[in-house]
């Protein structure tokens, strides 16, 4: 029985020498694995083993401060980078990690400047760029953020984020075409994603392309991106392929269910419910609108219109006065301000509004309803002049006026 004691004792004494003579790389290896793993806590016991061993380990040290940085341990990581750098200072990895420890920070340049130090070291790493990007993101240097993102790109970037913002500032950009292939490379690594699906419809939407852009935001809200940007956006899709229904039932979910109450949310209702010729609740929400953002003349404008086709002259101009005096370019509301004024038989007044309207916009309508103001005052010529101009740019019934009055 003594004997077995002895044998058992000499064996853990032969593997505790074993544990011991183990080589610094192996507890580096394994506190690799354990960082993979994310098991920040056992990986950053394996790297201090590793530095125990080997003193000059700039590795160890430049993992130990990645692995204290991802347990957000955030000044035993900057010890560990500047000790890893004054043990090797062209060593790529340690400037990535310590531009992530500015980044967190929010020093922005400070981060730029150890990326660039990284990408000096080592041009094949892709995280460096995608990280220098971000950090240009944030500082708004969208042109600088784009030529990183693109570098990192080049080298097989797998950063979905990083996909995401690059598409993000290329439809910002009107680069639609670019953004398309950006959105296809981030697909390619997961189709689920709702944000590029989004981006996407954007770009469609602005080259008009709007059947695709309602197929795209549909995608990303299935993806579940559901709130106001995205709906809004399908809303407006519907309404610019004169599907007022569709349209309407999206606003009435930003409003019921979002709980969305901003004027715009309102005003895009409205202008819904007017195409559906629904004129009183077209009304109620331009007013909803106004209350909101009561120096908006577009509002104005647009209720006016409803108060006109429910026939109700005198409330329109009033909101086109102030539409007017709120923006004197307000085509519509000159126009329509100016027909309600001739209707009046105040055709001085009328031919001014006509006339700023054409300033604004020269129109066929614009120049046809001067004439006729003209042609009350028995000004021929300059009635004349304006069904010529009319017919010019293809108004048939001033064609015929003119044919018949300006012999």
């Amino acid at each position: 029985m003594k004997l077995l004691n002895k044998l058992f004792v000499i064996a853990g004494i032969a593997m505790s020498t074993s544990l011991v003579a183990q080589p610094a790389y192996i507890y580096y290896d394994d506190g690799i694995k354990k960082l993979d793993a994310r098991d920040y806590i056992a990986a950053t016991i394996s790297f201090s083993t590793a530095i125990t061993k080997d003193k000059n380990n700039y590795k160890a040290y430049t993992e130990r401060g990645h692995a204290y940085l991802l347990q957000n341990k955030p000044i035993d990581a900057l010890k560990d980078f500047e000790q890893a750098i004054k043990l090797k200072n062209d060593y790529a990895p340690t400037y990535l990690y310590r531009g992530d420890y500015y980044f967190k920070l929010k020093k922005y340049k400070e981060a730029i400047d150890d990326y660039n130090k990284a990408t000096k070291y080592d041009a094949t790493l892709p995280e460096p760029f995608a990280n220098k990007g971000f950090s240009y993101y944030e500082l708004k240097q969208d042109a600088d953020a784009i030529k990183s993102f693109d570098e990192s790109i080049r080298l097989l970037s797998k950063n979905l984020d990083m996909y995401v913002k690059q598409t993000e500032l290329l439809c910002k950009a009107k680069r639609c075409n670019d953004a398309t292939v950006s959105i296809d490379k981030g697909l390619a690594l997961n189709d689920v994603q709702p944000l590029l699906h989004y981006y996407n419809a954007q770009c469609m939407f602005d080259e008009q392309k709007y059947k695709e852009a309602l197929v795209e935001v549909t995608k990303s809200i299935e993806q579940k991106k559901v709130d106001a940007s995205t709906v809004t956006l399908r809303a407006t899709c519907y309404e610019k392929l004169n599907m007022p229904e569709k349209a309407l039932d999206d606003y009435n979910y930003m409003i019921t269910i979002l709980k969305t109450n901003t004027p715009e949310v309102f005003m895009k209702r409205g202008i819904a419910l007017k195409l559906k010729k629904d004129y009183p609740n077209a009304n109620k929400d331009f007013s909803k609108a106004i209350i909101k953002d009561f120096n908006n003349a577009k509002l104005y404008e647009l209720r006016a219109h409803t108060w006109l086709m429910q026939n109700k002259k005198p409330q329109a101009l009033v909101d086109y006065n102030k539409a007017i005096e709120l923006d004197a370019n307000n085509e519509p509301a000159l126009f329509n301000r100016g027909t309600i004024l001739f209707e009046q038989n105040k055709f001085e007044k009328a031919i001014e509004d006509f006339t700023a309207a054409i300033r604004v916009k020269p129109t066929a309508d614009g120049y046809y309803n001067r004439s006729k103001c003209y042609y009350k005052l028995n000004k021929k010529n300059e009635s004349c002049a304006d069904l010529q101009k009319a017919t010019d740019l293809g108004d048939k019934q001033a064609a015929k006026d003119k044919m018949s009055f300006c012999k």
